[in-house]
């Protein structure tokens, strides 16, 4: 247990906050085939940072948000059909509930295996979407294993959970 703390406390305390974690290509380029991209899409990166995703989404209508260029995805309000990037962890609830309110047909996010509760997936289930898609992988420098997931309201749920405690 002290060994977990341990590595908790330094997660916490290290140089680069837990809101600024940089995606490695090929995780985003993982995320962006699992979202199914086409071409008359409109696709939404809401945390745009050094463009790893934006950059590399296929031939489709895209936009992005990015707080350190005064475009707050917290303000954004235009229709889209996806949102696929990496939100800050610390802003999940927030997050998810902006995301639910631009109602998009598919939402594509990279989340940490702590961060995927039954609460939430029941929060989004309820606004119509389901988990339809979910990749395991684990990165150098990150805590945990991360997750690559698609809610799709078009899907079919690919998951059980309870919300109550056994």
């Amino acid at each position: 247990m002290a060994n977990k703390l341990g590595r908790i406390r330094l997660f916490k305390e290290r140089e680069t906050p837990n809101d600024v974690v940089y995606t490695p290509l090929s995780l985003a380029k993982l995320l962006i085939n699992m979202a199914d991209i086409q071409p008359s899409d409109r696709v939404l990166d809401p945390c745009r940072g050094d463009s790893i995703f934006y950059n590399n989404f296929p031939d489709c209508i895209k936009d992005f948000c990015e707080i350190t260029e005064n475009k707050d995805f917290f303000e954004y309000n235009e229709d889209v059909d996806i949102i696929l990037g990496n939100p800050p962890f610390s802003q999940w609830k927030k997050w998810l509930e902006h995301t639910v309110k631009l109602n998009p047909r598919k939402i594509a996010y990279i989340m940490g295996v702590l961060n995927i509760t039954p609460k939430r997936i029941d929060f989004l289930k309820k606004h119509g979407y389901f988990l339809s898609k979910f990749h395991i992988t684990t990165v150098k420098g990150w805590f945990g294993n991360t997750l690559c997931v698609i809610f799709d309201k078009l899907g079919n749920e690919c998951i059980t959970y309870d919300i109550e405690r056994r």
